[in-house]
C-alpha cells in the first residue's frame, strides 16, 4: 500500500509539471482538463485496470487530438500525456546529442524526440521505430519540423535477426517491446539487424557518430545484430540498461568490453558506451 500511495503521489507531480509546456492557451487548457481528469480517476485501476484504460483512452485522446507542443524551437504534435511526459522529460544525457557528428542512429525512436530536438547537430538521422502508430506519428513529427531531407523514418525493429518477429503492445506507448512483458497483445514486425543494415544502405561504419538504443529490454538484440561491425565503430552509444534485468546487463558489460568499449552510467537507467583504444592504456 505504501508503494501505491508513494506512486500516486509521483503520478500527481507530473501532472502538475505537464501543464508548464510551450503551447497555446486552448492546448494548455485541454492539457490542465486531463490533468484533471488523472488525477479524479488514476484510483480507479485500483479497482479494474481495463476499465480504467478504457476510459483513460477515450478521454485522453480527445483532449490531446491535433494538439502540438514547442520545445527548443521544434515541434510535436503528440496523442496523450505520454507522449507529452516524454517529450518534456530530461533524462540528462542532453550534452551528447549537441556533439556534433555525421550519422545518428535512433532505435527505439518513438515519436522522435531524439531525433527530432538535436537534429541541427547531425548530417542525417536514421530513427527506427516498429510499432505503426508511434510510427505515423514519427513521421508527422519530422513533416511538422521540415525535417525530411536529414531524418529518415524506418518502420522496422532492430535485433539480431532480418526478416519478422513478434512485437508485444503495451498499454503505454513508450513500453511496447519484442520482449514480452505483462501483455499478450503482439503484433507481427518487420525486423533487420545493423549489421545488415549498414551493408545494405552503404553507410561506412566510421561515418557513424551517435548510437541511441532504448528497446525496453531488448538491448542485448541490438547488439547481437551489429557483432560483425562493431570492431569498425568509434561511435557512442546512449543505451537503456535496466538495473534488475541482470541477464541483459551482465551480456552488454562483456559485449562492449569484448570490443574495447567503455560503459559508465549516466543518469538513472541510462548509459554511455565509448571506444576506448587498449594501447593509450
Amino acid at each position: 500500500m505504501k508503494k501505491k500511495i508513494l506512486n500516486y503521489i509521483h503520478f500527481i507531480k507530473n501532472q502538475f509539471f505537464l501543464i508548464k509546456v510551450k503551447t497555446s492557451f486552448f492546448a494548455r487548457l485541454k492539457i490542465i482538463l486531463a490533468a484533471l481528469f488523472n488525477l479524479i480517476f488514476k484510483p480507479l485501476q485500483l479497482i479494474g485496470r481495463s476499465l480504467y484504460f478504457k476510459i483513460r483512452y477515450a478521454v485522453i485522446n480527445s483532449l490531446y487530438k491535433n494538439l502540438i507542443i514547442e520545445i527548443n524551437n521544434k515541434k510535436f504534435r503528440i496523442r496523450d500525456d505520454i507522449d507529452l511526459m516524454t517529450i518534456l522529460a530530461d533524462e540528462k544525457i542532453d550534452n551528447i546529442f549537441k556533439e556534433k557528428g555525421k550519422i545518428f542512429l535512433d532505435i527505439g525512436a518513438h515519436i522522435g524526440k531524439y531525433s527530432i530536438l538535436y537534429s541541427d547537430f547531425f548530417e542525417k538521422i536514421y530513427a527506427f521505430e516498429p510499432e505503426p502508430n508511434n510510427f505515423e506519428y514519427l513521421k508527422i513529427n519530422i513533416k511538422l519540423n521540415n525535417l525530411e531531407n536529414k531524418i529518415i523514418p524506418l518502420n522496422l525493429a532492430v535485433a539480431d535477426r532480418v526478416g519478422t518477429m513478434d512485437f508485444f503492445i503495451s498499454s503505454y506507448s513508450v513500453t511496447h517491446s519484442l520482449i514480452k512483458q505483462e501483455t499478450e497483445n503482439k503484433i507481427s514486425v518487420k525486423s533487420t539487424n545493423l549489421d545488415n543494415f549498414l551493408l545494405e544502405s552503404s553507410l561506412k561504419p566510421e561515418d557513424i557518430s551517435l548510437v541511441k538504443i532504448d528497446v525496453e529490454g531488448a538491448e542485448n538484440l541490438v547488439l547481437k545484430g551489429l557483432e560483425k561491425t562493431l570492431s569498425l565503430l568509434r561511435a557512442k552509444f546512449i543505451i537503456e540498461i535496466w538495473d534488475n534485468n541482470l541477464e541483459n546487463k551482465n551480456f552488454i558489460l562483456d559485449f562492449f568490453k569484448k570490443f574495447n568499449y567503455k560503459l559508465e552510467k549516466i543518469h538513472g537507467e541510462y548509459y554511455l558506451a565509448y571506444y576506448e583504444n587498449p594501447s593509450s592504456k
